[in-house]
């Protein structure tokens, strides 16, 4: 099986590492806040020798530890992956998921992020049914990340490394597990980078074929949902077979929508924003989209956003809409997202908008559900508005 060499996702970007990346890996790694909760500092030719060991994992497995870029802020700023542990212990052989990064990088939510993409590789590309990740006990910041993730701590697990002698201080270390079936409600096939991907008989349509008007009414309906912990993982596991499908034609891959707020709830459906270099003709990233289920809604707003559903029938469990990269639509769907992020008081108003539409409106029809949609406009406008004069999105396009 062929595996991705990189893993992206809003921010970041995962990838084989560069000679030039040894340089600040050095400077990270003699850095004592940063090596706090491990044995001691590097010298750069200590640091050298862990670049060659992770690089050589590589070579023997087909997957590592990542460097992590963040583009536009960083080149490398330290690394997010998977290793398989050489020592020898009561939960060995597993997949150990680890991140080390930059001081300077703390506190902004990357180690999170890029430990998210990296579990979905797990479970989704690799199929691997257990991940784990283990500290001390005093490393309160990449524990807090493990339970960000999902990652369970039981005490029982506990361990002393046996790579560390007796009595040292970080000798006792805390173990933390995540089980493939945590993810359960991920509806996805595990897609390898390179390989044929067949669609679902069911699901295989012809460009341009919209969705079945012909079923019952109670197959439609407009449902706000709770908001759900595993929607981002939901979005990170499809973001692989769309950047696997596309290839270079995908400039950017992003979540967005109300299911990319955290605590907004939604209505269950991934929504996906796919940046293209050119918008025409539909056909040279359609074709590919028809290729994992997706279908073309052929619609005046094709000039400046193509929209493809999957299935072919209501209800959908994922949309993507494909925008010119560094085009006004990409940046008004960002800065939108982003705004949100960061003020909660305005996404929840958001969402009571949205519970007092699908009150209002029965989604038993495609005139409905449009209604449900242009019903938000105006608020979306205005946020919009306020957004890009604030200076969102975050990141630059």
């Amino acid at each position: 099986m062929t595996l991705p060499l990189e893993l992206r996702t809003d921010r970041l970007r995962l990838r084989r590492w560069l000679p030039s990346d040894r340089m600040p890996f050095a400077a990270l790694n003699a850095d004592p806040q940063v090596m706090e909760h491990l044995p001691a500092v590097l010298s750069g030719e200590e640091s050298d020798r862990l670049a060659a060991r992770i690089e050589a994992h590589f070579g023997r497995h087909g997957f590592g530890l990542w460097a992590l870029e963040i583009p536009n802020v960083a080149s490398f700023a330290g690394f997010v992956g998977l290793s398989v542990p050489s020592f020898q212990a009561h939960f060995t052989p597993c997949v150990e998921i680890g991140w080390r990064l930059a001081a300077e990088h703390w506190g902004r939510g990357y180690a999170t992020e890029g430990a998210r993409a990296v579990l979905t590789f797990g479970f989704q590309i690799l199929e691997v049914g257990e991940i784990v990740s283990f500290t001390a006990p005093g490393n309160v910041r990449s524990r807090q990340v493990m339970e960000r993730i999902g990652m369970i701590h039981d005490s029982a697990d506990d361990f002393d490394h046996p790579a560390l002698p007796e009595k040292h201080r970080l000798r006792r270390h805390v173990l933390y597990r995540i089980a493939r079936p945590a993810l359960a409600n991920m509806r996805y096939q595990p897609v390898a980078a390179g390989a044929t991907i067949e669609p679902p008989a069911a699901e295989t349509q012809p460009l341009g074929r919209q969705e079945d008007e012909t079923l019952p009414p109670d197959q439609y309906g407009i449902t706000v949902a709770p908001y759900d912990p595993g929607w981002p993982a939901a979005f990170e596991a499809e973001a692989i077979r769309l950047r696997t499908a596309l290839g270079a034609l995908a400039l950017r891959v992003d979540h967005h929508g109300s299911t990319a707020i955290p605590g907004l709830g939604a209505k269950p459906i991934i929504d996906i924003q796919v940046s293209v270099a050119a918008l025409q003709p539909i056909t040279t990233y359609g074709e590919r989209l028809e290729a994992l289920g997706y279908a073309h809604v052929p619609h005046p707003d094709d000039s400046f956003c193509p929209f493809f559903h999957r299935p072919l029938q209501w209800p959908h469990s994922h949309h993507v809409h494909v925008v010119e990269r560094g085009g006004v639509e990409e940046r008004r769907t960002l800065a939108f997202r982003d705004y949100l992020r960061d003020h909660s008081d305005v996404a929840h108003e958001y969402e009571r908008l949205k519970h007092e539409l699908a009150r209002q409106l029965s989604g038993t029809t495609r005139e409905s559900r449009d209604e449900y949609a242009h019903a938000k406009t105006g608020f979306i406008d205005r946020v919009v508005a306020l957004a890009i004069q604030s200076g969102y999105p975050r990141q630059r396009l």
